[in-house]
């Protein structure tokens, strides 16, 4: 997001990607590489128009993944232009999801920051299907 002067509007939404292929990918610690190589795409303005940017960058790409901010229209674009390619919600977003949730189902705070610490941990060192796991375990609370 960027300011603009205007009152109407005043902030517009860029839109951004980056593109690299896995071979751009140096190893740099035990957990995280180093990108040699990349390309961006970004437009100011609606979706709809980064979509042609996007793809000219990817169309002859194989094997595709997007990891994105779960936002519901990059995930429905991806899955119509790009169905065989996988989804990854970025960390985080991630963590950001779990709290909100957190926040609507414990109602004492001690409790809520421990189970979030916790699914930090699941996210980082185990995997998010054991997290949506744990999150599927828990009681059903009636909000009646």
């Amino acid at each position: 997001m960027y300011p603009t002067k205007s009152k109407e509007e005043p902030w517009k939404e860029v839109k951004l990607g980056r593109l690299f292929k896995k071979n751009d990918l140096l190893p740099f610690s035990e957990n995280s590489n180093f990108i040699t190589k990349s390309t961006y795409v970004a437009h100011l303005g609606e979706a709809k128009d980064l979509f042609p940017k996007f793809e000219y960058g990817v169309e002859s790409l194989k094997n595709l993944v997007f990891l994105n901010d779960g936002g519901p229209w990059i995930w429905k674009w991806v899955e119509s232009s790009f169905p065989n390619s996988v989804q990854i919600l970025d960390y985080y977003h991630a963590k950001e999801h779990l709290c909100e949730f957190a926040k609507n189902y414990f109602k004492e705070e001690e409790q809520r920051k421990k189970w979030v610490e916790w699914q930090y941990g699941t996210l980082l060192e185990r995997t998010p299907e054991e997290a949506v796991e744990e999150i599927r375990s828990l009681p059903h609370q009636d909000k009646t």
